[in-house]
């Protein structure tokens, strides 16, 4: 009997724990995430770095891997901006461990579709998702104005910002430029194994609002030891290794120059047959890879069988390996219809044409280290055979081709469940793009009414209007939006207001015992907010009788904010913390003296004195923020320096906007409720083995 009660109240508190209602961690898949585990089943063809291009009345394939022992395809349904249309006609294919659908698209809209197949493996169902990977064309291009990125290295932090914040400005402005489709030559992730860096380029590269297309890079290669770990890590997340996809009279071929920075015998084949189809066709060819066969700026004379004159243009990579150099430009040779190839890898601009007639067009990095900046390349291409490089800089063969991008910088909020989303902007003089109708999307989650959401604000908010559709499970809100130099904009979307101020405090610092005139002191801050999430931390220090502060600069660690304090001669310096957050409320931590020694003839230790951590003094700010509706365009006064002074630690709030109210991106947070429940769980499961085995 006590061995039964045991178990009917283990049972009762895992039961009240499984009615908990807890936030929905998958939202928005359709555009974000894979749907179903790919491991069990996927989408093999096409996908979101792969799109198929079709015309309306076309025939859809989609090519699914899956594992077990039967599938059984249910439904295929497609999804776009403020469009949804499900497919009634599909024929399946099946083999071990894939199916292969044909599905006649509908009579429906031009526009980039989600596709989304509703299916049974071994009885249990499925919904696979493949995010923007159709495009449905009215009619075939006769141009393409292409968008061209390289070298995304998502993982990497270099001068205190992510490369996937980086990476969320180039989204962006080709939602503003609006390009037919985009093209990313490599080095997608930083580290090839790093499968958080995959989904974090998935997450984000899904909020184009254009057609992309991607191959791999060097990085994307390492810590990866075989092929098979390859497919499964950058296969899964981002497409296959080579391709070709017909864009009506364009052929884009994508390679993957591994590692070593040459292609294999295998792609030198496949290549040669794939395009002898197109041999005496108008159709003109693309080729996307990551490393350059050619570097530099020019015309280059001279071809496969007399090479020798480019030799010195040759990447080493290439010349390293001249057998398959000249392999590939006798495939070059071969086809004349081959216009254009576009690559990345060395961090800087390149231009060269081959022969007066094939275009190798290479861009500066997008978010890695660069001797040079980062940015974007710009091209018109023409059904003729024309290559027009758009160039920010001076003519064809400049230095300066791409276009400057670490002169806007945008860092995007948002949590778990999509109920905030936030665009932070701020720009400098280099600045190249100046506009009134700069365009910003935002993605809320869809099971809450449009009328939950307020728009806020802060500094330059004149001539904000915003409007929203349907999104497949989202809402996406589209707001116009001046864009200038030397401004700030912070734009938030939020379900719920933020009137907690941030908490900050001072952990500790080092040396205990600094050396005047000699030590660079390392402090070391906590800070966080439980509202819409940070915005700045600063360390501020002064030496005693200064009448100004002078600011540290703070690189951020895994939720930790180091900051360094010069060499200064003197006995004593005075630190303090100030946290900011998106909203504007502004805490800063008590004063803390930092006892220097001073070095004499006869050296004497002065005792220093260790911070002691004290509870931050708070004030939130006097007006409850006041929102406008998504029609609505909000207004704002711009929010006040903080006033901070020597002595009082006091928190002086941000003067909160008239319509609006601001904040920053908030990391991952768990509940304090999701954690007592996990616990109570696990506490659960071991009452119940205690007791069945006391029994026993």
């Amino acid at each position: 009997m006590r061995k039964l009660t045991s178990i009917l109240v283990g049972l009762l508190i895992l039961s009240v724990l499984i009615q908990l209602e807890l936030p929905t961690t998958n939202l928005s898949r359709a555009y974000f995430d894979t749907g179903a585990p790919p491991d069990i089943i996927r989408i093999d063809d096409p996908t979101y770095c792969l799109p198929a291009v079709l015309t309306k009345g076309s025939t859809l394939k989609i090519s699914m891997k899956y594992s077990g022992q039967e599938i059984q395809v249910l439904s295929v349904r497609l999804y776009g901006v403020g469009k949804e249309y499900e497919v009634g006609s599909l024929t399946v294919t099946t083999g071990p461990g894939t199916a292969t659908i044909e599905a006649l698209l509908p009579d429906m809209e031009s526009g980039l579709y989600t596709v989304l197949v509703e299916a049974l493996v071994d009885g249990t169902k499925y919904e696979v998702v493949s995010p923007r990977s159709l495009w449905v064309v009215d009619e075939y291009p006769a141009s393409l104005k292409i968008m061209h990125l390289s070298d995304i290295h998502i993982g990497i932090s270099m001068d205190n910002w992510w490369a996937s914040d980086r990476y969320e400005r180039y989204v962006a402005l080709a939602n503003y430029i609006e390009p037919d489709i985009v093209l990313i030559t490599g080095d997608i992730a930083d580290v090839g194994s790093d499968v958080y860096s995959y989904r974090d380029f998935m997450r984000i590269t899904n909020k184009f609002m254009k057609p992309t297309f991607c191959v791999p890079g060097n990085h994307d290669w390492s810590q990866v030891g075989s092929l098979s770990s390859f497919y499964k890590l950058y296969g899964t997340y981002v497409g296959p290794r080579y391709w070709v996809r017909e864009v009506g009279n364009f052929v884009l071929v994508g390679l993957d120059t591994g590692y070593g920075g040459v292609l294999d015998t295998e792609q030198l084949t496949w290549l040669n047959t794939t395009l002898s189809v197109y041999n005496t066709s108008e159709k003109k060819i693309l080729i996307l890879m990551h490393h350059p066969l050619f570097t530099g700026f020019g015309i280059l004379s001279g071809n496969s069988s007399s090479y020798q004159s480019l030799l010195g243009s040759m990447y080493s990579s290439w010349r390293e390996n001249l057998g398959v150099a000249l392999a590939f430009l006798q495939i070059i040779d071969r086809y004349p219809n081959i216009i254009g190839v576009f690559s990345g890898h060395i961090h800087a601009d390149s231009t060269r044409l081959y022969a007066y007639r094939t275009w190798f067009m290479t861009v500066t990095t997008a978010d890695g280290g660069t001797s040079q900046y980062r940015g974007y390349r710009l091209y018109q291409v023409y059904v003729n055979g024309t290559v027009r490089a758009i160039n920010y800089g001076g003519g064809t063969y400049s230095e300066n081709a791409s276009y400057p991008a670490d002169g806007f910088n945008l860092k995007v909020v948002a949590d778990a469940n999509l109920t905030l989303y936030a665009n932070l902007i701020s720009t400098t003089s280099q600045l190249p793009l100046t506009t009134d109708n700069f365009t910003l999307y935002f993605f809320l989650n869809k099971t809450l009414d449009m009328p939950s959401y307020k728009l806020y604000a802060r500094y330059n908010t004149t001539n904000v209007g915003c409007e929203h559709t349907t999104y497949g499970d989202l809402w996406l809100a589209k707001c116009s939006v001046p864009l200038k130099q030397n401004m700030k904009l912070y734009l938030i979307y939020s379900s719920y207001p933020d009137e907690t101020p941030p908490s900050v405090q001072i952990t500790y610092y080092t040396p205990t015992k600094p050396i005047s005139g000699k030590s660079v002191v390392t402090v070391y801050i906590t800070a966080s907010d439980p509202g819409w999430g940070l915005d700045t931390v600063k360390l501020l220090y002064k030496k005693p009788g200064d009448p100004e502060w002078s600011e540290a600069a703070v690189q951020e660690s895994q939720g930790t904010y180091i900051a360094q304090i010069p060499q200064l001669t003197t006995n004593q310096v005075i630190i303090k913390a100030v946290a900011t957050d998106i909203a504007g409320h502004v805490t800063e931590t008590q004063e803390v003296t930092i006892n220097y020694v001073e070095v004499t003839t006869t050296p004497t230790t002065t005792p220093t004195t260790t911070p002691t951590t004290t509870t931050p003094t708070t004030t939130s700010p006097t007006t409850t923020p006041t929102t406008t509706p998504t029609t609505t365009t909000p207004t704002t006064t711009p929010t006040t320096t903080p006033t901070i002074t020597s002595t009082t630690p006091t928190t002086t709030p941000t003067t909160t906007p008239t319509t609006t109210s601001p904040t920053q991106l908030p990391g991952p947070v768990i509940e304090w409720w999701l954690l007592a429940g996990v616990l109570i769980a696990v506490v659960a499961v071991v009452i119940i083995l205690v007791m069945v085995r006391g029994r026993k």
